[in-house]
């Protein structure tokens, strides 16, 4: 396949999952109007799509980033702004086959043992060690917010789409 999604073992879809069908407006994304044209959910290769979780940039101060992904890593290297716009992802992630691999094996291999034992508790600590893998290989993502619903009075997430299906009531 070409794409490659990762749920939570507590996630599932609703309906099928499509690229491409839905027009670039009715995707919703918090990004600024100067990057609004990168915005799809189609997978590329080096452009991950992503569901938008609300801890932007936090994980590039709760990791020594440089030990873990080498001081000329775009990893370490990264701006605030890039990260608020590439990375604040977790899971559904739907990711081209040909970064899928590099990036899973350096999640695994370098990243979340470290991760885990510098944030031990976090639930989110196996998302901080994807994103920094991501980095590290400069895979970014376009954050869509219609991919989770879990908080009914939380903003960011897709309960829009689940109310306006005709199935749901």
């Amino acid at each position: 396949e070409r794409v490659i999604v990762l749920l939570d073992p507590d996630e599932f879809f609703l309906e099928p999952l499509t690229q491409g069908e839905k027009k670039r407006e009715d995707l919703i994304n918090n990004w600024p109007s100067s990057l609004q044209h990168l915005v799809t959910d189609v997978v590329q290769p080096g452009m991950a799509v992503g569901q938008m979780y609300g801890f932007g940039a936090v994980w590039m101060r709760m990791f020594d980033r440089k030990q873990l992904c080498g001081a000329a890593s775009y990893c370490s290297t990264i701006s605030d702004a890039e990260a608020n716009y590439y990375y604040p992802v977790g899971p559904p992630y739907l990711i081209h086959q040909q970064d899928f691999k590099p990036v899973m094996d350096l999640w695994w291999e370098r990243f979340m043992k470290p991760a885990y034992a510098a944030d031990r508790g976090d639930i989110q600590v196996d998302m901080y060690a994807y994103i920094m893998a991501a980095a590290h290989l400069k895979v970014k993502h376009v954050t869509l917010q219609q991919y989770m619903v879990s908080c009914p009075d939380c903003s960011g997430e897709g309960w829009a789409y689940v109310d306006a299906m005709k199935t749901m009531s």
